[in-house]
């Protein structure tokens, strides 16, 4: 699938509730397991019943309640294909993610009807953009996250402005992340970087509560995409109104 933006991914989080949601709760799509894996001839890849049943249950969702703001179809299923993925990776069998997916989708397709089923039968994302995928998806959460630590709509909309920039332009601003990674050696260097000074202003105290909380250190050592964004963020922040 060519991306030509990524503007679908800003509502991965809440996909990612809504199928949270359907794995841990109860009120689940009720699903002929096995004879569901052996019709599609995918009975060695199995996921298992719960978050099979949950697959269902989530299609249903978002082929029927996509007209709630912000979730459309192309984020619903495109979050779907990403999620598969994941899933399949964690067994190892992520190679047969859109054999698995078309077999969910065709499924769901032969009880209730998807709207352009064939454009969203033939989703696709090759490694290359599902690593890109992975990336801005991260960043949304952390987006997600500082909104409750009190971002303003303003602000909101200049992340989301740098998310688009990151977008189009993914591929250059990676590689040159990856070599600023590939120089450190240890993660102490990547603390030390990150301790803030003895006397700091509002805006750094609003930085420090950032990075110092246990939700998001985790991110910013592992992904410095995450860290370039919020460093954006904190120079606009800066920028006398």
């Amino acid at each position: 699938m060519a991306l030509a933006n990524y503007e679908f991914v800003e509502f991965f989080p809440e996909c990612n509730k809504i199928i949270d949601g359907y794995v841990s709760g109860e009120n689940c799509h009720q699903v002929f397991y096995d004879e569901f894996f052996d019709q599609h001839n995918i009975s060695n890849i199995k996921l298992d019943k719960k978050k099979c049943s949950a697959a269902m249950s989530y299609l249903i969702y978002i082929d029927y309640n996509n007209i709630l703001p912000n979730i459309s179809k192309k984020s619903g299923f495109s979050y779907f294909y990403y999620w598969i993925h994941n899933e399949l990776k964690s067994i190892n069998k992520r190679e047969n993610t859109q054999k698995v997916y078309k077999a969910f989708i065709k499924d769901h397709n032969r009880i209730y009807t998807i709207h352009d089923y064939d454009k969203y039968k033939e989703i696709f994302f090759n490694d290359n953009e599902l690593e890109e995928l992975k990336t801005l998806y991260d960043m949304y959460k952390c987006l997600h996250n500082i909104k409750d630590i009190g971002i303003s709509n303003e602000e909101t909309s200049f992340c989301n402005t740098v998310l688009s920039y990151f977008s189009a332009y993914s591929t250059c601003f990676r590689s040159e992340i990856k070599m600023i990674k590939n120089k450190w050696n240890n993660i102490d260097e990547e603390l030390g970087i990150l301790e803030p000074s003895e006397s700091f202003n509002s805006n750094t105290k609003w930085m420090y509560n950032i990075l110092y909380n246990s939700d998001y250190i985790f991110y910013l050592i592992n992904n410095l995409e995450l860290a370039f964004l919020l460093n954006l963020i904190y120079i606009f922040r800066s920028i006398p109104q």
